[in-house]
């Protein structure tokens, strides 16, 4: 499927929240984040890759986005990320970076053509969370719909970014999650949402769940990226701004928010040492033909 499809209406107006992560927000006009649905029908979608973490949980100064997913070492962790915005027919990634890593992503990762995409680098200044990196991107994500698929997970099925866009499409949602079951839920973000799909709150690493599952990869529509981009983080909260957290604010405020649940996939957080070798048993077991197909 492509990324366009449907006739262009008006759109509904969008507020301009000041919203912070407390769950509390102060609107100087509407209560409700939605947007008409044509939107997301007619605008194009760009995969948004969020790299600019410092990488503190993987244990090492090199970037796990760049350490090699398959033995061939021309395969980075990063690069099932751009296989996945391929496979979806999304052909470009905002690619977010620190100061820090912004030199060697560049060098290693070039333009994007040698994965089948076309990266466009944008620099996140400080680590202030997924919300800032949105509003990072600002300029690049225009008014365009987004697929965020990050840079050290792999998932099956592998069309899981597809799927989710295409649900947003025939829903007229303003945001679709990509669910699957993990057996590690407290370390991830668990979703709840009744059989029609329709998500009711978002968990973020809590302390104790009985939900086996976790968002993995999302899709929004323009709204969403306006209220990540009016996100301020609570003075009294020392936790990093979340987008589960912006995505519970989005369900506050009546926004379309749907759950794709993949019941027979499989998420892995390669963020960790021992998340990223369990990628690799995968990648090398399952993945290593799609990851290479294509390739320039």
């Amino acid at each position: 499927m492509t990324n366009a499809a449907g006739p262009a209406d008006e759109i509904s107006s969008i507020i301009s929240p000041n919203v912070s992560n407390d769950g509390g927000a102060s609107q100087k006009s509407s209560s409700s984040m939605r947007v008409s649905g044509p939107l997301a029908a007619c605008a194009e979608t760009v995969g948004f890759v969020p790299a600019a973490g410092r990488g503190t949980r993987f244990g090492s100064a090199f970037p796990k986005e760049l350490a090699p997913l398959i033995s061939d070492r021309t395969t980075p962790m990063i690069s099932f990320a751009f296989c996945a915005l391929r496979e979806a027919d999304i052909s470009t990634a905002v690619v977010v970076v620190s100061p820090e890593k912004q030199a060697l992503m560049r060098s290693q990762l070039g333009t994007g053509k040698s994965f089948g995409v076309d990266i466009h680098y944008v620099l996140q200044d400080r680590p202030l969370g997924l919300p800032n990196a949105v509003r990072a991107a600002r300029a690049e994500l225009d008014n365009r719909n987004v697929a965020l698929v990050m840079p050290d997970t792999i998932f099956m099925p592998t069309n899981a970014l597809a799927r989710i866009r295409d649900r947003g499409y025939t829903e007229q949602a303003d945001i679709v999650l990509g669910v699957f079951p993990t057996e590690y839920p407290e370390a991830l973000a668990p979703v709840e949402f009744d059989q029609e799909g329709r998500v009711m709150s978002v968990h973020d690493k809590p302390e104790v769940t009985a939900i086996k599952n976790t968002w993995g990869v999302m899709w929004w529509t323009a709204a969403f990226s306006d209220l990540c981009r009016g996100w301020k983080p609570s003075p009294n909260s020392a936790q990093e701004p979340t987008l589960s957290a912006v995505t519970n604010q989005a369900i506050a405020m009546k926004g379309k928010v749907i759950a794709e649940a993949f019941d027979d996939g499989m998420y892995c957080d390669a963020g960790t040492r021992p998340g990223f070798l369990r990628a690799q048993a995968v990648a090398a077991r399952e993945l290593r033909p799609w990851l290479l197909a294509d390739r320039h």
